[in-house]
């Protein structure tokens, strides 16, 4: 997991991180199929999948990254 420490870092990964982790995928019978996409919450970067085989629906969620929030 990385820490970030400023907004404009979490941006530039945020940005990084899509380009490189962005999915989405659709057979054609409809019932199978799988996303992947990064996104923000608070604090958090995460890393969210879901998919469909036959009917079964599976996710998943990773932290990529945690903004560490600054003393007052």
């Amino acid at each position: 997991m990385v820490v970030l420490k400023t907004p404009s870092q979490r941006d530039s990964f945020i940005k990084r991180m899509t380009k490189k982790h962005t999915y989405s995928h659709h057979e054609g019978c409809g019932c199978c199929w799988y996303h992947k996409s990064v996104t923000r919450s608070n604090n958090r970067i995460i890393l969210e999948s879901v998919s469909s085989h036959a009917g079964s629906v599976r996710a998943s969620a990773k932290v990529l990254a945690v903004l560490k929030r600054r003393a007052r």
